[in-house]
């Protein structure tokens, strides 16, 4: 499907037909034995060309010693190579500027693709062995789809502006509404004009370098740096752009000092360019706007960023709270306290110091959750949580286990100290007084039962638990309101 609507597009009547004295230059330069005089007669054949050619030639973009008066010393002077990127650049630009169409804005069009084109240019100067002129070329030819889809796509104006002229953005509505993307059916295009396969392969790889045939890698990264600094001048969220200029440049060991100085040749090259190809504006501002723009939005986006943070690490420590807390008392869940003393269970089979355990159950506490109501049951349960929390040493940790049952973990304790602290819990339970709804107070009494980590007995923090229960068990068979301690040999069941 994609391949068919590239094809509809390619074959559309609407789109301008090959400049022809382009395509000679092509096929002569690619001749290797052509000569200075048939290059420059095939140039003549169009004084307008010729023309820009040779003013290029001769303006500060190329800075020569001597002046350029003939195209055959424009050949001499700048090379094949230069030549044949001007008259390309030149000729596509005066063909496809013919067939403009309403609502697409050629102008600001031509003038990003200089800036990409320049941009790109300046980075390959300051890479051994680049080829500046086919940088350029391939940065000013880098969005030819934009132009081809403005002229064989009715409405394609709207769907440029959908984008929000962010040619990043461009591709993805571009893929929704028509199936293919720009950089796609230029690709196509340029194959299709048997233009130099470099060019097509900018086009295609310029988002993803590294998937570009090795030959012309760096070409095509160079072409990427060019993009990233027309996204700057077109203010597509000017602070990811320069960070993505700096990064690309750093593709080939420009620093940002570097990279960001670069920026000033640029603009002075875009000027005299824009007047060559009859533009009339500005690359976006000067070069110091563009960086004191792009870092005031980078020193935004790393507050942002910061105070995202912030709020992520308190949401993220509330969740750990909340995962980890009671909703109705606020002590421990069962959870926060059985990760609590498989802990500790570890540290006392190392290091041989007790670990003791209180289990504690609230005696009678369904009669009087019917009796009095939820409400006032749910009073109970925070009012003998707060009171453990009081009874309780530091570095103990008291736990709601579920229901009516509390847990207060002893590190360091031993069994006769654990036996004093169940004691005093017993008696802070014993000392509640809860007002119900009728303006009467209830107490509550406990069950607590007690249990001393013996690693020959308890093999895990689980089995403390039962044993601890089971000395719970004990207390309320005893009458209630008391402590027993788990029996000596309990095992925890199979």
């Amino acid at each position: 499907m994609e391949q068919v609507r590239l094809d509809q597009l390619i074959n559309s009547a609407r789109l301008p037909s090959p400049p022809a004295v382009a395509l000679q230059v092509l096929d002569l330069v690619q001749d290797p034995r052509v000569s200075i005089t048939a290059l420059a007669t095939t140039l003549s054949n169009d004084p307008s060309l010729a023309s820009k050619v040779l003013r290029t030639a001769n303006s500060s973009f190329y800075a020569q010693a001597r002046r350029v008066a003939t195209v055959s010393d424009a050949i001499v002077v700048l090379g094949l190579n230069t030549v044949r990127t001007l008259a390309l650049g030149f000729s596509l630009v005066d063909n496809l500027r013919a067939g403009q169409h309403s609502g697409f804005n050629h102008d600001d069009f031509w003038r990003r693709s200089l800036v990409t084109a320049t941009a790109a240019r300046s980075a390959a100067s300051l890479v051994r062995g680049a080829r500046k002129e086919e940088a350029f070329l391939g940065g000013f030819l880098l969005n030819l789809g934009v132009l081809v889809l403005s002229a064989g796509v009715e409405g394609y104006g709207e769907i440029f502006r959908a984008s929000g002229g962010n040619y990043r953005s461009l591709g993805e509505v571009e893929r929704a509404q028509l199936g293919v993307t720009h950089e796609e059916v230029g690709a196509a295009l340029a194959d299709g004009w048997n233009l130099p396969q470099q060019l097509s392969a900018c086009m295609r790889f310029h988002t993803n370098p590294d998937a570009a045939p090795e030959e012309w890698r760096d070409l095509v990264r160079l072409v990427s740096v060019g993009d990233a600094v027309a996204a700057m001048c077109a203010g597509d969220d000017p602070g990811a752009a320069l960070l993505t200029y700096r990064g690309r440049a750093a593709w080939f060991d420009i620093s940002d000092e570097a990279a960001d100085g670069l920026l000033g040749e640029v603009e002075a090259n875009v000027a005299v360019m824009e007047g060559l190809f009859d533009l009339h504006g500005s690359m976006g501002g000067s070069a110091s706007e563009l960086l004191a723009r792009a870092n005031d939005a980078l020193a935004m986006f790393s507050l942002q960023a910061s105070q995202d943070a912030s709020r992520l690490a308190v949401e993220n420590r509330d969740l750990a709270v909340a995962a980890s807390t009671d909703a109705l008392t606020g002590i421990a869940n069962r959870r926060q306290f059985e990760e609590f003393l498989d802990a500790q269970y570890l540290l006392t089979a190392r290091y041989r110091y007790p670990l003791s355990l209180l289990f504690i159950d609230l005696d009678d506490f369904k009669s009087r959750n019917g009796t009095y109501g939820h409400a006032t049951g749910d009073r109970v349960l925070q009012v003998v949580a707060a009171a453990l929390q009081q009874v309780a040493r530091g570095a103990d940790l008291v736990a709601r286990f579920g229901g009516d049952e509390f847990t207060v973990a002893l590190p360091a304790t031993s069994l006769d100290g654990a036996r004093f602290a169940a004691e005093r819990v017993r008696r802070a339970i014993s000392d509640v007084r809860i007002a119900t709804g009728d303006g009467m107070e209830i107490g509550i009494t406990a069950s607590v039962g007690v249990a001393q980590l013996d690693v020959a007995v308890h093999y895990s923090a689980s089995a403390l638990i039962e044993a601890a229960d089971a000395g719970a068990y004990r207390a309320k068979q005893a009458g209630r309101n008391c402590v027993a301690v788990a029996p000596i040999d309990y095992r925890r069941s199979a």
